[in-house]
C-alpha cells in the first residue's frame, strides 16, 4: 500500500509537468503559426542622407517586411546631453488597409520616446455602434512608415539612436517576430 502512495505523489507533479510542457508547446506553436510567412520583419530607424547641427533632423520609423500588422510599440532611446528632441509623431501609413488607428503615445521621457498605435477593426474607432459597423480583419503587409521624431544637435559628432522594447502585434493580439535595427546619426558641421 506504501508503494502505490509514493507513486502516486510522484505521479501528480510528473502529470502536472506534463500538462505545462503541453501547454507551453501549444502556445509556441499557436505564435509560430500567426508569424509572418515571409520570416521577420524589421522595424528601423531612417535617418537623411545629410545631418547638420543647428538644423532640423527628421527621422522615420519604418517597419519592413510585416504580415498583417495591426499595431505597434517602440522605444527611442537619444542621448538627452547632446540632442534635443523637437517632437515626435504617429504616422498615418497604418491607416492604409482601411483600419481606424488609436495612437499611443509618443510618450517623451528623459532621453527616450515612446511611439506607439493600434488599429481598431472598423473603420472609425469612435463609431458609436461598432458591432453594425463593417469589420475589416486583416491587419497591413509590406513597408510600413509608422512614425516620426525630429531632433536638434547643436554641434556635429556621431549621435547613436536606439530603439528598444519593440513590439509588433496581428489583429489578434499576438506578437509577430521582429528585429530592431538602431542607427548612429552623424551630424555635420553646418
Amino acid at each position: 500500500m506504501e508503494g502505490v502512495r509514493g507513486r502516486q505523489r510522484w505521479l501528480y507533479p510528473g502529470v502536472l509537468l506534463v500538462g505545462a510542457l503541453m501547454l507551453i508547446g501549444a502556445l509556441v506553436y499557436e505564435q509560430r503559426a500567426s508569424a509572418s510567412p515571409t520570416g521577420t520583419a524589421t522595424i528601423a530607424l531612417v535617418a537623411p542622407a545629410q545631418a547638420r547641427a543647428g538644423s532640423l533632423i527628421t527621422v522615420d520609423l519604418v517597419a519592413s517586411n510585416v504580415r498583417n500588422l495591426a499595431g505597434y510599440q517602440a522605444t527611442i532611446k537619444y542621448d538627452s546631453a547632446q540632442m534635443r528632441l523637437v517632437g515626435a509623431s504617429i504616422a498615418d501609413d497604418l491607416k492604409r488597409g482601411g483600419r481606424d488607428v488609436l495612437p499611443l503615445g509618443p510618450t517623451e521621457q528623459t532621453g527616450a520616446v515612446v511611439l506607439g498605435a493600434v488599429s481598431c477593426p472598423v473603420r472609425k474607432c469612435s463609431d458609436a455602434r461598432p458591432a453594425q459597423a463593417q469589420r475589416i480583419p486583416s491587419g497591413i503587409d509590406g513597408t510600413v512608415k509608422v512614425g516620426t521624431v525630429r531632433f536638434y544637435a547643436a554641434a556635429p559628432g556621431s549621435y547613436p539612436l536606439t530603439l528598444a522594447d519593440v513590439r509588433l502585434v496581428d489583429p489578434q493580439g499576438q506578437f509577430l517576430p521582429v528585429t530592431a535595427t538602431s542607427i548612429v546619426l552623424n551630424v555635420s558641421a553646418p
